[in-house]
């Protein structure tokens, strides 16, 4: 039940929070893929919906990619701030705060394609990435994801256990 608290190689333990998280963040998404569809199936029998519905692979795949993406992050999070409850709201705050200021400050809003991962991962979830998007995403998602993962195992390794 506690093996992974006497593992001495915590980078194991972070691998593993990231394989586990990921997991549960894929299934996640296939439940919403799944009752998508039920639910257009639904709209189709008892609204006379149009029956034409789809997702190429292009968006389902930038689905998946945000998906990790943000599972990788909330992960990254909670290493650094070791904290469930700080790291939540970490989560949540933080990046819609940036947003707010990227769009009060110019200089900041200029930067925000840069920085801002709610902003990077729209032509991810469009289905339609080129090659500067690809440099934002990579840009924000190392200053968003990397780096509190990084400084996050870091203090793991540092920290005495109890």
């Amino acid at each position: 039940m506690f093996r992974f608290a006497v593992e001495p190689r915590r980078h194991r333990v972070v691998g593993a929070k990231l394989v586990a998280g990921s997991g549960w963040g894929l299934v996640g998404l296939a439940v919403a893929v799944a009752l998508a569809a039920a639910a257009h199936g639904a709209a189709i029998v008892f609204r006379d919906a149009p029956t034409a519905w789809g997702l190429d692979g292009s968006m389902l795949a930038g689905f998946v990619v945000a998906q990790l993406l943000w599972v990788a992050q909330g992960v990254a999070f909670g290493l650094l701030l070791t904290s469930p409850a700080a790291a939540i709201v970490a989560f949540f705050v933080l990046p819609t705060a940036w947003s707010a200021l990227a769009g009060f400050v110019p200089f900041v809003g200029r930067a925000a394609p840069w920085l801002d991962v709610g902003r990077s991962t729209d032509a991810l979830l469009g289905g339609s990435m080129r090659g500067a998007d690809w440099a934002h995403l990579a840009t924000s998602g190392g200053l968003w994801v990397l780096l509190p993962l990084v400084v996050g195992a870091v203090l793991l390794h540092r920290r005495e256990l109890k």
